[in-house]
């Protein structure tokens, strides 16, 4: 069972484990929507939904969808994954 919730901006998951960071794919998929709609800047949200395919074709996965075979990232870890593949 897992609950997730958000504190002062920063999303958590709880879990049979104990605390875990949560997910910052839908954050950083957030900001390319509002690059792309609200603000007309196609490219910029072309290339952090690129990085975010990317991190995840090569096997990052965050609590909420870590299965076995896959490398446990946190927070801090997905986020760097995808800030290298910018």
């Amino acid at each position: 069972m897992t609950v997730e919730f958000t504190y002062h901006g920063k999303q958590y998951v709880l879990t049979v484990d104990g605390l875990e960071e949560g997910e910052p794919l839908r954050e950083v998929l957030s900001a390319a929507m509002l690059l792309r709609y609200a603000l007309k800047e196609e490219t910029a949200a072309r290339a952090i939904e690129d990085a975010c395919s990317k991190a995840l074709e090569d096997g990052f996965r965050t609590p909420d969808l870590w299965a076995e075979g896959f490398q446990k990232a946190n927070t801090e870890s997905m986020t760097q994954a995808i800030l290298d593949r910018i």
